[in-house]
C-alpha cells in the first residue's frame, strides 16, 4: 500500500488510498494549485488525487475518475505537483497535444458542421436547384404518372422503398397536413378505411418534416438530419477515448454503413441513428460515475424509442444492457472476483451503478406512453402470426462486409469497407496494450457486440435459443446487423488512432526522420485512407438512394385532381398497379381500403374477395385490374366511389358506326370549317370516345392540335383537343371524353377545328354519303351537305381475358377518361358517404343512401343527420377501432358492425348521429408519460443536486 502524508490540513482536496483496486481509507487534504488539475491512475497500487470542489469528478470502485487527457504515472511526482513545482500535461499512446485554439474552443461545433458539409455531399442533392432525394423515381415509372415525365421510361436507382411511397410518406403528408390545420393527428382516414396513429407524431425525423412546409424539401432535410445525427452521435462516443481525426473516421464509417445505407428511408434508421447517443451517454456515466449523465441516458434512450421502429430500439437496448453488463463486471476477472466479492461498499456502489441506468431508461419508457400504448392497442383483433424471427444472412455472407451484391438488396446489404475492417483489427490488437482501464473495458465491450450480433445476424445460433428471447421471435434480426456496424466503426476508428499514435515512433525509428514529420507522413497516409472510404460508403449510398426533381414528389395529375375534387367523407378508391402499391394516393388525401396496413382477419377475408390475391405480404397491397370483381355488391358496401385502372384493362365496345356509301375526303383544315351533326336515338347511351379517320397528305403528323367541340342546342358542354403527334395519315384517331357527355337522346353538333393555326399545311378527314334524314350529316363553311364524316363511336368497358364481360357493366360504372395512360370508373350506385339497412344480416340487406347528411369536420369526428322515420342501422364504411364512441342526440350508445368489420349504428328514426374518436389508450398513454415526465424532473435534480453536494453516484 502506498500513502501520502503531510496535507492532512488542506480540506479541498481527498486522497484515496487503495491496494488492487479495493479503498483503504481517504484523506482530505488541501488542493494548493492555483488551477485545478486532474490526475488518474491505472489499475494497481497506488495513489489517486482528484479535485472534490465542484464535484467535477467522483470516486468509486477503488479508483479516481477525471479527465481522461491528463495522466500522471510516476507516485514519486506527487509532492511536486502538490507544491504547484509540476505542470502536469496529457502523456501516453492514446492522449494527444494541445489542438489549435479553433478546436479546442470550438472544436464540436466544428465537427458537427463538418459531418453537415459531408452529409450534404453525400445525399448529392441541391435543393436550390428544386432537387430532393427521395424514391420517386419509383413512382414516376408507373403509368399513372406517364403525363407528368419528359421521357417515356424514367431509369430507377433502386427498386425495393415502395413502402416508402405507398405507406411512410402518405402517413406523414396526412399528419403534418392535420397538424397544421389545427387538427387532431390521432387517426389517419385515408390508410385502409381509416387507422390510428401512434409512433408517427413523436418520431424526431417526422417532427423536422413538420416544420418545413414544403415537403421535398422537408424530406430532403430530414435526411440530411438522418445522417448528420448517426454520424455525429458515434463521433461523440469515440471522442470520449479518442483523438479528432480517429473519431471523426469512426463517426463517417458509422453514418455510412451498410445498414443506414440501405434502410435510409425508412424508420430503421430514424431509430438506428440515436444508438451511438445512448452508448455516449452510458459510456460518460459507466466512466465518470458522475450522476448528471443519467438524464442523459433518460433523454436519449426516448429518443432511440421514438424513431419509429420498435424492433431496432430493441436491439439497441439489448445493447445497451450488455454494455452495463459487461463494464460493471469487468472487475470481477481474476482475483479480484474473490476481494469485490468481500467489499460490501464496493458491491454496494456496483450495485447502484448498475441499477441507476436502468431506471433511467425505464423512465425513458414512462415518458414515451403516450405513443406506446396506442401502438400497442392499435394492434388489438390483428392477427401477427405471421410476424417470424429469421435473417437473411448465412454464414457465406460474411463476405458482404467488404463486398457487394448485384443487384443490391436492402435486406442483405452488411457493407463497411476493407479499410474500416482491417482498422477494426488493429483496435482488438490495440486493446492489449492499453495500459488504461476503461479504455480497454471500452475496446472489449465493442468486440463482445460485434462477435456476438455477428453470430446472431449470420444464424450462427440454434433458431429455437433465437426466438426464445422477446422481440427476435417475431422480427427479422437480420437487422440486429447495425449493432455490427456500429461496433465495427467503433473498433475500427481506436485501430485508426493506435496506427496515428504509435507508427510516427516507428517510422522515426527505422528511417530516421524526426517526429514531426514521420506524424506528418502517417497522417496524410490515413486521410487519404480515410477519404477512399468515404467515397467508396458514398457510391453505396447513391445506389440505394435517388437525387430526383423535386416536381417528382407526388405530382398532381388530372385524374387524381378529379377524383380528390368529387370524393366524399369516407368514400374511397382502388386503384390497380397503375400507381404502385395500394396506399400512394393516401399523399394526395384520397382514402384506400387497400392501403399498406396491419389487418384484422376478417379484412382480410372480405378484402380478398374484392379483389383476388391483392396481399404479396402481410401489410402491403398490389392490385391487377383483371383481379378487380368489378360487379361485386362489396364495392357499394365499402363506398368505393373510382377505381382508377391501366389503359390497357379498358377496350372500346362500339356503340354504332356512320354507314359507309363512300370514300371521298372532306375539305381540308384550316381553310374550311366544319360541323358533324348526330342524331342519338335512345336516353342513357353512354359514349367516351369518338373516332375520326385523318389524312395529313403524306406527313408524319397533323400541322397542329385539332380540337372537337361538343354542343347541344347551340350550347357548348365541352370541348376536347387531340394532340397533333396523335393524328397520322390514314389512321382512325379518337377523342376521348371525361365523363358521360352523351346524357340522353338528340341532336348533337361536333365542331372540328385547328386553334391558332394559320400555317400552309392541311388536314382532312374522310366522309362518306349520308342521309339527311337520319339527322347525321356535315356542315361545311356554315352549309348542309349530302355528306358525313366516317365516324366510330365508342364507350369503354372492362376487359378480361381479351373478351369483354358483364354486360350490365355501365349500369353500374361511368367511364371518365383523363390521363394517357390511365381510366377513371365512377361507381353509380354509391351516392353518399354512408348508408342505412334494415338488417344486419349480409344476405337480406338492401343499402338505402338516402336520407342522410354525412360531414367529417374533423378526422376523428363524423356527424350523420338521418331524416327518415324507419328503424335499423347507419353504417358508416370505414375501419372498426374501439376507440370510436357513438352518440346519438348526444346521448352515448353502443354499436353494432357489419360484415364483422364496419361499425353499425342503431337508429330507431330520425336522429343526430356523432361517432368521435376517443382513445382511452391515449388518454392513459398521457397520464403515465406525464407521471414518467414528473419522475424524470425529480430524478434529474436529484442527480445534479448530487452532483453539486459532491456526492458519489
Amino acid at each position: 500500500m502506498v500513502g501520502c502524508g503531510g496535507f492532512a490540513d488542506r480540506p479541498e482536496v481527498f486522497i484515496l488510498l487503495f491496494y488492487h483496486g479495493r479503498i483503504h481509507r481517504a484523506h482530505p487534504v488541501v488542493d494548493p494549485c492555483v488551477h485545478p488539475f486532474r490526475v488518474r491512475f491505472s489499475d494497481g497500487p497506488g495513489c489517486l488525487c482528484g479535485r472534490f470542489a465542484g464535484s467535477e469528478q467522483k470516486i468509486a470502485g477503488g479508483r479516481a475518475v477525471q479527465d481522461e487527457k491528463d495522466r500522471i504515472q510516476n507516485v514519486e511526482c506527487w509532492r511536486s505537483i502538490m507544491n504547484g513545482n509540476v505542470n502536469v500535461r496529457a502523456d501516453g499512446p492514446f492522449t494527444e497535444s494541445k489542438s489549435p485554439a479553433i478546436l479546442t474552443r470550438h472544436q464540436t461545433l466544428f465537427t458537427f458542421f463538418l459531418f453537415i458539409i459531408l452529409a450534404l455531399y453525400v445525399l448529392g442533392a441541391n435543393p436550390f436547384a428544386a432537387q430532393t432525394v427521395a424514391p420517386m423515381d419509383v413512382l414516376m415509372s408507373f403509368p399513372g404518372y406517364t403525363g407528368q415525365r419528359d421521357h417515356k421510361t424514367i431509369p430507377v436507382v433502386h427498386w425495393e422503398p415502395t413502402d416508402i411511397i405507398d405507406s411512410q410518406l402518405p402517413t406523414w403528408i396526412t399528419l403534418k397536413n392535420q397538424i397544421r390545420n389545427g387538427e387532431s393527428p390521432l387517426w389517419n382516414p385515408y390508410t385502409s378505411g381509416g387507422q390510428p396513429v401512434s409512433l408517427e407524431y413523436c418520431n424526431p425525423v417526422f417532427l423536422l418534416f413538420l416544420l418545413v412546409k414544403n415537403n421535398a424539401l422537408a424530406y430532403y432535410l430530414a435526411g440530411l438530419a438522418k445522417l448528420v445525427i448517426a454520424g455525429f452521435g458515434a463521433y461523440l462516443l469515440l471522442r470520449i477515448f479518442l483523438r479528432w481525426l480517429p473519431s471523426l473516421w469512426g463517426g463517417i464509417v458509422f453514418m455510412l454503413c451498410g445498414f443506414n445505407a440501405a434502410w435510409f428511408f425508412w424508420e430503421q434508421v430514424a431509430t438506428a441513428m440515436w444508438l451511438p447517443w445512448v452508448f455516449w451517454a452510458t459510456v460518460m456515466y459507466l466512466k465518470t460515475e458522475d450522476t448528471k449523465w443519467l438524464p442523459a441516458i433518460t433523454l436519449t434512450s426516448l429518443l432511440l424509442i421514438s424513431g419509429g421502429f420498435p424492433a431496432v430500439a430493441a436491439y439497441g437496448f439489448y445493447s445497451f444492457a450488455l454494455l452495463i453488463v459487461i463494464w460493471n463486471g469487468y472487475g470481477f476477472s481474476g482475483d479480484n472476483w474473490r476481494r469485490a466479492m468481500s467489499d460490501r461498499t464496493y458491491l454496494k456502489l456496483l450495485a447502484k451503478k448498475t441499477a441507476l441506468p436502468f431506471l433511467a431508461v425505464f423512465i425513458a419508457f414512462l415518458m414515451a406512453a403516450f405513443a406506446l400504448i396506442p401502438f400497442t392497442d392499435s394492434l388489438s383483433g390483428v392477427n401477427l402470426s405471421h410476424r417470424v424471427g429469421g435473417t437473411p444472412f448465412r454464414f457465406r455472407d460474411l463476405l458482404l462486409f467488404f463486398s457487394l451484391e448485384d443487384p443490391l438488396k436492402v435486406e442483405r446489404t452488411a457493407y463497411i469497407g476493407i479499410p474500416a475492417f482491417l482498422f477494426a483489427l488493429a483496435g482488438v490488437f490495440s486493446a492489449f496494450r492499453a495500459d488504461d482501464t476503461r479504455f480497454r473495458r471500452f475496446i472489449f465491450i465493442h468486440v463482445a457486440l460485434v462477435v456476438i450480433t455477428i453470430l446472431i445476424v449470420f444464424d450462427l445460433l440454434p433458431y429455437l435459443l433465437m426466438v426464445s428471447i422477446p422481440v427476435f421471435k417475431s422480427n427479422s434480426w437480420g437487422r440486429l446487423i447495425v449493432v455490427s456496424h456500429l461496433g465495427l466503426a467503433v473498433l475500427s476508428a481506436v485501430g485508426f488512432n493506435y496506427i496515428l499514435t504509435n507508427t510516427p515512433g516507428l517510422i522515426e525509428r527505422y528511417l530516421r526522420i524526426t517526429t514531426v514529420r514521420a506524424s506528418w507522413i502517417v497522417t496524410l497516409i490515413l486521410i487519404g485512407i480515410l477519404v477512399l472510404q468515404f467515397h467508396s460508403q458514398k457510391k453505396l449510398f447513391n445506389s440505394f438512394n435517388a437525387v430526383i426533381p423535386s416536381a417528382w414528389f407526388y405530382p398532381s395529375t388530372p385524374s387524381i385532381r378529379y377524383v380528390k375534387d368529387h370524393l366524399k367523407p369516407l368514400q374511397s378508391v382502388i386503384a390497380d398497379e397503375s400507381f404502385i402499391g395500394a396506399g400512394a394516393l393516401g399523399a394526395y388525401g384520397i382514402a384506400e381500403w387497400y392501403a399498406h396496413s396491419f389487418r384484422t382477419d376478417k379484412e382480410k377475408e372480405i378484402l380478398s374477395s374484392l379483389v383476388h390475391d391483392p396481399f404479396p405480404s402481410a401489410t402491403s397491397s398490389y392490385l391487377y385490374g383483371k383481379n378487380i370483381q368489378y360487379s361485386s355488391p362489396l364495392m357499394d358496401k365499402l363506398a368505393i366511389k373510382y377505381l382508377l385502372v391501366r389503359r390497357n384493362m379498358v377496350g372500346p365496345q362500339i356503340r354504332f358506326k356512320i354507314p359507309e356509301i363512300s370514300h371521298e375526303p372532306a375539305p381540308p383544315l384550316p381553310d374550311n370549317t366544319w360541323k358533324q351533326h348526330l342524331f342519338l336515338t335512345q336516353n342513357g347511351m353512354e359514349i367516351t370516345a369518338l373516332g375520326f379517320l385523318f389524312s395529313t397528305y403524306g406527313a408524319d403528323h397533323a400541322p397542329a392540335n385539332v380540337r372537337l367541340t361538343l354542343s347541344r342546342d347551340n350550347h357548348e358542354i365541352t370541348s376536347v383537343e387531340l394532340d397533333k403527334n396523335r393524328i397520322r395519315d390514314n389512321e382512325w384517331a379518337f377523342f376521348e371524353f371525361p365523363g358521360r357527355d352523351f346524357s340522353g337522346k338528340g341532336m348533337y353538333s361536333l365542331a372540328v377545328s385547328l386553334p391558332g393555326y394559320a400555317g400552309p399545311d392541311k388536314v382532312t378527314a374522310w366522309a362518306t354519303k349520308s342521309r339527311q334524314e337520319t339527322g347525321t350529316y356535315l356542315d361545311i363553311n356554315g352549309s348542309s351537305t349530302d355528306h358525313s364524316l366516317k365516324m366510330d363511336v365508342h364507350a369503354y368497358v372492362i376487359k378480361r381475358d381479351m373478351t369483354f364481360y358483364d354486360k350490365n357493366f355501365e349500369k353500374k360504372w361511368n367511364t371518365i377518361n383523363l390521363d394517357s395512360d390511365l381510366m377513371i370508373f365512377e361507381n353509380k350506385q354509391v351516392t353518399n358517404s354512408a348508408y342505412f339497412i334494415r338488417d344486419l344480416d349480409a344476405a337480406k340487406d338492401e343499402l338505402d343512401f338516402s336520407g342522410l347528411d354525412v360531414k367529417q369536420p374533423s378526422p376523428g369526428v363524423i356527424t350523420v343527420n338521418y331524416a327518415k322515420e324507419n328503424a335499423g342501422w347507419i353504417v358508416l364504411p370505414m375501419h372498426l377501432h374501439g376507440g370510436w364512441k357513438a352518440y346519438i342526440n348526444d346521448r352515448g350508445v353502443h354499436y353494432d358492425t357489419y360484415l364483422g368489420m364496419l361499425p353499425a349504428i342503431p337508429v330507431q328514426g330520425p336522429s343526430r348521429v356523432i361517432f368521435k374518436y376517443e382513445p382511452e389508450s391515449f388518454r392513459w398513454g398521457v397520464i403515465v408519460s406525464l407521471a414518467g415526465l414528473f419522475i424524470f424532473l425529480i430524478f434529474s435534480w436529484r442527480c445534479v443536486s448530487t452532483v453539486k453536494r459532491g456526492g458519489v453516484a
